[in-house]
């Protein structure tokens, strides 16, 4: 499986734990989330320039075929 496809929702998921987590002051809490912010759109960004380059990104999540599996 590409990191790049579930980076975009990974991300905000982590960020988003750790924050819960961590309960830092209030400055740490908003540069993490920026942090958080950022990388996700850096993912997205990297994302669609693989897409521009070689057309559509698609993985078999579970290795299970297309029609059983979730494409």
């Amino acid at each position: 499986m590409n990191a790049l496809l579930v980076a975009p929702v990974a991300i905000p998921l982590v960020t988003a734990v750790v924050l819960l987590l961590l309960r830092p002051s209030r400055r740490v809490d908003h540069a993490l989330a920026a942090l958080g912010g950022v990388a996700s759109l850096g993912a997205a960004l990297a994302l669609l320039a693989r897409v521009v380059r070689h057309g559509v990104v698609a993985t078999q999540m579970g290795d299970w075929v297309a029609p059983f599996g979730i494409t």
